[in-house]
Parts: structure tokens; C-alpha cells; sequence
């Protein structure tokens, strides 16, 4: 599942008494032309403005366990065949300017 992970937030600070994950969830999208599905992960809900279908939320105590990957899994599958997932994790590496090394032990992971 690691190899699915393909970023993360640049910190946007904004003025309220919380900061804005949403907003930075799409800079990050926008700046990545990121296209195609996708999940943010996450232990705080309230840093997002009120709620979010893009979001999962996890335990801050135990962090990521395995009920959570299988309920993330099945949450994902739906949405696009791996086929697909497969080849928009490529598509978004290579906007992205990912390590070329990593890209090819990623690509390998994927086959």
C-alpha cells in the first residue's frame, strides 16, 4: 500500500483558530495536476471546514492500523480497477518529476 502514497501537503496557515487541510489538500492537487482519485488521510478533522468525501479519517493514538488499510482498500477499489489506479499512480509520477529510481521500483510494485 506505501507505494500508493504520493505526497503531501504544503502547510497553508490561515486566519482562524485552526489551519486550513482542505485548502492545502487542493494546493497540492493543483500544483501536481493531480487527476484521477484519491484520499487524504488524516487524524484531525478539525482542521478540515466541514468535512471533507475525500477524507479518512484515522486514530491519532494508534495511528494507521490494518482494519483501517482494509477499510481504505475497499473504500478505493470502487472508484477505478487497479488497471487504472495502476496506471494514474504511473501518470501522476511522472508530472510530479518522482525519482526515477523510485518510479521504477513503484512501476515493478505495480506490475
Amino acid at each position: 500500500m506505501a507505494h500508493r502514497f504520493v505526497g503531501h501537503t504544503p502547510r497553508i496557515k490561515v486566519k482562524a483558530d485552526h489551519d486550513a487541510r482542505d485548502l492545502e489538500i487542493q494546493s497540492w492537487l493543483d500544483t501536481n495536476n493531480h487527476t484521477g482519485p484519491w484520499l487524504a488521510l488524516d487524524d484531525m478533522p478539525e482542521l478540515f471546514h466541514g468535512g471533507h468525501p475525500n477524507l479518512y479519517l484515522v486514530n491519532g493514538d494508534t495511528g494507521l492500523t490494518e482494519v483501517d488499510v482494509a477499510a481504505i482498500i475497499q473504500r478505493i477499489k470502487p472508484s477505478v480497477s487497479e488497471a487504472e489506479w495502476n496506471r494514474q499512480t504511473l501518470a501522476n509520477m511522472d508530472r510530479m518529476a518522482v525519482d526515477e529510481e523510485y518510479r521504477k521500483s513503484i512501476a515493478k510494485n505495480l506490475s
